[in-house]
């Protein structure tokens, strides 16, 4: 055997070890990411970090989810399973959010008197009457021995979502904000994924992209 085929059999040898140790570290590390983060994924028990502006909006700040798209497809959790069947491209969703408010506010409402028709006799009833508008809260009633209410809530909300290092040295992290326009509404819960996008092959990484080079240069140099 010469020394030319000799090199080429010692660079394609090279070439196939660096190869498989590549295959071989991309799918484990895929595989053992993708079970630690199954693992400790829990749906709806994101921490809230709560602050209220000059203007008295609430900001709830909670580090987003993020999971791929296998993450996502091996989730049992009840929201995963009702994003399932009520969705029909759920598995191509990039995000998810939802969330749960509560508004709470008292109020000082005068009253009146006023009479009106019964729909059921024709007879007359003695009553109160009140009302109450400001910029969130509309509603009138009348009360007599029961109460007739009608009422309309408003509520603007933004969800927000920016990275954000805490270090330089750090990788940053994706951290997701809900701000209520209503000063009476409070954030109570936040269910939510980023699905990130899918892994690059094998044929796409950077080492792959090496060897292919090395065995084209080889290849071409003693052809």
């Amino acid at each position: 055997m010469s020394r030319t085929n000799k090199i080429i059999n010692g660079v394609i040898w090279v070439i196939a070890i660096l190869f498989s140790v590549s295959v071989w570290h991309y799918y484990r590390m895929d595989d053992d990411s993708d079970a630690a983060l199954i693992g400790n994924l829990q749906l709806g028990t994101t921490k809230l970090t709560k602050t209220i502006d000059a203007q008295g909006k609430e900001h709830a700040g909670y580090q987003a989810l993020q999971v791929t798209l296998k993450q996502l497809k091996a989730m049992d959790d009840s929201t995963i399973r009702a994003l399932k069947k009520e969705t029909k491209y759920w598995k191509d969703l990039y995000s998810h959010t939802s969330a749960a408010s509560t508004t709470t506010d008292t109020l000082t409402i005068t009253v009146r008197d006023t009479v009106y028709k019964s729909p059921y006799d024709s007879s007359t009833v003695h009553a109160k009457t009140f009302h109450w508008k400001d910029d969130w809260l509309s509603l009138k009633g009348i009360l007599s021995d029961s109460l007739w209410l009608t009422y309309s809530l408003k509520n603007n909300l933004t969800v927000d979502y920016y990275w954000k290092r805490d270090h330089w040295w750090k990788k940053p992290e994706l951290q997701g904000s809900i701000v209520q326009a209503n000063p009476n509404t409070t954030t109570d819960k936040v269910v939510q994924f980023v699905v990130a996008a899918p892994p690059k092959m094998w044929y796409e990484t950077t080492v792959a992209h090496i060897i292919f080079g090395v065995a084209i240069g080889a290849t071409g140099t003693y052809l």
